[in-house]
């Protein structure tokens, strides 16, 4: 095991695109770490760079300390993992595994024990003498795996490994891929572009947008305290309601109605994004609530209901003018009759809200 950092690393390719810029980043030793962004912001550039596939113009690579950044991709001793499954069709599931370890001269014996152990590890025990055409599109990417995992390598580098399965599938390797990382407590970088994978696989996650690092923290951190918008905006399914407030004497003006003005904003502060996240408005009936300074209360006309099995959230319109566009999505009652034109009661804590600057994009902080 080993851990990776990264110092001003960049990546611009010949046409001029900058794939990566100035990436300043260090991945403990033994850490699942996430990769997580929109397609196109340089998640697979950056992994590419740190296994060796692709060169950097300007930065650094070490692992475990010693610098690495010329070092071809073979003598760095980490086990890549892709999005296809990367498997020979003629060759069974043992011989599958076995192969790049016949390939660096492993003895036939440890050979062996290598693929037993990481047929077990991987509950393929059953299926080493089948050929992969015979095989589900999880059990070739549990090969793939295998694969990586009898290099004992020093990392383990997964890119987007899970994107070919359908939903039901996803969801069971994604238990998988953590219940193994737990086990063999290997140095691990996950890419995805999937929220839900990298809120529930990482240890510490990285999002990135236009080849720069975002914010790195843990789930819970990146979610409760986003940087900036586009963080705010990017982790949460449904997404993040924002609405344009301004300033007016004591008061901030929302299309939800008048607020006081937060305490804490940065002087001659006169428009401000406000974001909050849909499960923190909540349905209510006409007689609940709390008397309680927090709570900012409204009533609202439901435009549409999404209803999603074990939760539904409810679109709806602003109670006061404003701009049109602006639409607010609230988590109903669990239960609930709610429909298309009901008029309902909500609610949301002031102290759930978040306040971005409207021109940067950037959290702005408040007093509690």
């Amino acid at each position: 095991m080993a851990g990776i950092r990264l110092e001003g690393l960049t990546k611009r390719f010949d046409d001029g695109t900058v794939a990566v810029r100035d990436v300043d980043l260090e991945i403990e030793d033994g850490e699942f770490f996430v990769l997580v962004g929109p397609s196109g912001c340089g998640k697979s550039t950056l992994l590419n760079l740190i296994v060796g596939l692709e060169s950097p113009t300007r930065g650094e690579v070490f692992v475990d300390g010693e610098r690495v950044t010329r070092r071809d991709p073979g003598k760095r001793n980490m086990a890549m993992v892709f999005q296809s499954y990367a498997i020979y069709p003629h060759l069974s599931v043992r011989e599958n595994l076995a192969f790049p370890l016949r390939v660096a001269g492993v003895p036939p014996v440890e050979r062996d024990h290598r693929v037993v152990e990481a047929a077990r590890a991987l509950e393929l025990e059953e299926l080493l003498d089948r050929r992969p055409a015979t095989l589900s599109g999880g059990q070739r990417q549990r090969v793939s795996m295998g694969r990586a995992m009898v290099r004992d390598p020093v990392a383990f580098l997964l890119d987007e490994p899970l994107s070919n399965l359908d939903a039901r599938l996803r969801g069971q390797m994604r238990t998988e891929i953590a219940r193994l990382h737990r086990r063999l407590e290997t140095t691990t970088v996950y890419v995805t572009h999937d929220q839900t994978e990298a809120l529930t696989l990482a240890d510490r996650l990285a999002i990135l947008d236009g080849g720069e690092i975002q914010q790195v923290g843990t789930p819970r951190e990146v979610y409760r305290a986003p940087a900036n918008r586009f963080v705010a905006g990017f982790l949460g399914a449904p997404p993040m309601n924002f609405l344009r407030g301004t300033r007016d004497g004591m008061d901030l003006v929302l299309p939800l109605g008048p607020m006081p003005w937060p305490s804490g904003l940065p002087d001659g502060t006169v428009t401000v994004d406000v974001g909050v996240r849909p499960e923190d408005v909540r349905e209510v009936g006409p007689t609940e609530g709390r008397a309680d300074d927090d709570v900012f209360r409204f009533r609202a006309r439901v435009e549409l209901v999404e209803w999603l099995g074990s939760e539904s959230y409810a679109h709806v319109e602003m109670p006061r003018g404003g701009d049109s566009a602006q639409r607010l999505v609230v988590r109903l009652s669990p239960g609930g009759d709610v429909a298309e034109d009901d008029d309902i009661d909500i609610e949301l804590a002031r102290s759930r809200l978040h306040f971005f600057d409207p021109g940067t994009g950037i959290r702005l902080r408040v007093d509690a």
